[in-house]
């Protein structure tokens, strides 16, 4: 006759004084969370959602509904089927609460930025009681040596060109008597060099002086 293997292999529990044997805590915990998770369910589908022995859900089970924790409830119609189980009031001691939900902190405000209190230092303006200092005028000129600067910076004519202009324009007018800064004026050159020019013009008998103070010059008859 063969022997069947009658060992059962069972899961370890913890004893406290007394004697009474305690599940272990993963236990309690993966079957508090099928009962939360999967209410109106019997004990052995709980067990199995849990991944725990039958025994062991039903001493939990029956731990739970004398503290309340835990609530079973028989179908009227059929009083011979199995007890479904729903969470009652609370949790088991052997459960840590559910941490409450950390608020997420508020953003800061924005600070609004601290103004710079040093003091920017300003360039003293002069006040009205100031008198600036006026700069200095250039030194007057010499007649000569004024026309030469003034001829410079007009463009150069050839040697003669200048005679020529001035002659033609007592020409255009006939009659008259012009001083050599209105002659000047009129061709945009220097007056002491159209006052050499109608000096040469008036030696050569094309213009003659009319008048020495001031100096005026017309075309000669």
């Amino acid at each position: 006759m063969s022997k069947k293997n009658t060992a059962v292999a069972t899961k370890p529990v913890a004893f406290v004084e007394g004697g009474a044997p305690v599940p272990r805590r993963d236990s309690t915990r993966a079957l508090w969370a099928a009962l939360r998770a999967h209410p109106d369910n019997t004990t052995a589908a709980l067990a199995d959602i849990a991944g725990i022995g039958l025994s062991t859900a039903r001493r939990l089970l029956a731990q739970w509904e004398t503290a309340g924790h835990a609530q079973q409830h028989t179908d009227p119609d059929a009083p011979r089927a199995a007890k479904t189980w729903t969470q009652g009031v609370g949790a088991p001691a052997t459960i840590e609460p559910d941490p409450a939900p950390t608020a997420e902190p508020a953003d800061p405000e924005p600070v609004a930025p601290t103004p710079d209190t040093a003091t920017e230092t300003a360039v003293a303006a002069p006040t009205v009681n100031e008198t600036a200092t006026p700069a200095p005028e250039p030194p007057a000129m010499a007649d000569g040596v004024a026309a030469a600067d003034a001829e410079s910076t007009v463009e150069r004519l050839p040697a003669g060109a200048l005679r020529g202009q001035v002659e033609d324009y007592l020409r255009d007018h006939l009659g008259i008597e012009f001083t050599p800064h209105q002659i000047g004026k009129a061709l945009d050159r220097s007056s002491g060099a159209v006052h050499n020019a109608l000096i040469k013009l008036t030696d050569g008998g094309i213009a003659r002086q009319t008048s020495t103070a001031p100096k005026r010059f017309t075309l000669a008859s």
